[in-house]
């Protein structure tokens, strides 16, 4: 009764709610379902150049996907995440009391959303362009609002240290370089609206409290 007395304005965004499922009730329950893939791989290389030079490589890799909801909508979203890591070392014993050792590392760490379903709430030909929607008194729709995550973090180490034995003395030296690169971007929600409402009555009513129009490029 309360969907059919709604204003055709928000009809496409209350077909959005799930139906009641508790007897006697308004509500509806549920506990979706969730789930997460993972593959994880390493590989190594040891190779000895010279009887006095060693070279090691060293690579991992992990894969793991999200696959979960959000809302009550039940809005569908995967998240993806692909951290990597590579090293490489080369030891050089100079002589029986002078010893090399040569370090690179180079980490990688992605993480990627993606919206399985539509961002846009309801039809935006009628209800407005809308990515979230607030009413008090049910839960609110649309995606997570941290979602949309786009992350390359790059990692660059370069290190040399050099130790040196003499008679009872012993000395060592050497350098760490670190570079840090980031790449981040997120597609909140907010960029395709926001509105608020202070009751059901308003919601059916078509009378939002506020209304925040879409700011920002929704294609990037």
């Amino acid at each position: 009764a309360q969907r059919a007395s709604a204003s055709p304005a928000v009809a496409p965004l209350l077909a959005l709610y799930p139906e009641p499922n508790v007897p006697g009730t308004n509500l509806h329950r549920a506990n979706p379902r969730s789930g997460v893939d993972q593959d994880s791989q390493v590989f190594r290389l040891d190779h000895d150049l010279t009887p006095t030079q060693r070279l090691f490589w060293r690579t991992t890799r992990l894969s793991a996907v999200n696959n979960g909801v959000s809302g009550a909508s039940f809005a569908r979203f995967s998240s993806n995440v692909g951290p990597t890591g590579h090293s490489l070392q080369h030891l050089w014993t100079i002589s029986p009391n002078v010893l090399n050792e040569a370090r690179f590392n180079f980490t990688r760490f992605d993480l990627n959303d993606d919206f399985l379903d539509p961002v846009a709430l309801g039809n935006p030909a009628v209800n407005g362009l809308l990515g979230n929607l607030t009413v008090n008194g049910l839960s609110s729709l649309g995606h997570f609002a941290f979602m949309a995550r786009k992350t390359a973090q790059n990692t660059f180490q370069w290190a040399n240290d050099l130790s040196w034995n003499r008679g009872t003395h012993s000395f060592k030296f050497g350098a760490n370089i670190r570079r840090l690169q980031l790449n981040n971007g997120t597609l909140a929600h907010s960029f395709h609206g926001v509105e608020r409402l202070n009751s059901v009555a308003e919601y059916q009513a078509a009378r939002p409290a506020s209304y925040r129009p879409k700011n920002g490029d929704t294609n990037n």
